[in-house]
């Protein structure tokens, strides 16, 4: 699972989008964080979310293995 990851508050999160969406646009990463995408100076990320990274490795395509 790849695609859009945004960085939040120095984490690199997981999405189910696999691009990036157009500004302003709300979406929720896989361990429930709200975001908004923009398009303003990006953080730098120092590691992965755990939470995230966790729910990745559980499923395939949105459904657990």
């Amino acid at each position: 699972m790849t695609g859009y990851r945004p960085v939040i508050g120095g984490l690199r999160h997981r999405t189910r989008l696999d691009e990036r969406p157009p500004d302003r646009t709300s979406l929720k990463t896989l361990c429930e964080m709200r975001w908004q995408a923009h398009r303003g100076p990006r953080s730098p990320a120092v590691g992965d979310c755990e939470a995230c990274e966790e729910i990745a490795e559980t499923t395939v395509d949105g459904s657990a293995r």
